[in-house]
């Protein structure tokens, strides 16, 4: 029974940040001003980024030269920066 309660509080908790921890408006701005176009916010991404990320937003986009390319968009809470990661 505790298996079954710990196994729930795990899928809620990990669940309750698919939204909370995608910050679309933030990575779409910053893959446009990098000269991404097509850019398509595709949701979290759980393993995406580091330990020290909140944010995780993975998207599909065409690169500057008209490449497609997969990546995520990581970025802390404060006075951390944005880095994207391709896949």
């Amino acid at each position: 029974m505790k298996r079954i309660v710990l196994l729930a509080a795990l899928c809620v908790s990990l669940s309750g940040c698919s939204s909370a921890c995608v910050d679309e408006q933030g990575a779409r701005t910053l893959l446009e001003a990098q000269g991404y176009t097509a850019v398509r916010i595709t949701g979290w991404d759980m393993f995406g980024c580091g330990k020290d990320d909140h944010y995780a937003s993975a998207f599909t986009a065409k690169s500057p030269n008209g490449t497609p390319v997969k990546g995520v968009v990581c970025a802390g809470l404060f006075f951390k920066g944005a880095t994207v990661r391709f896949k």
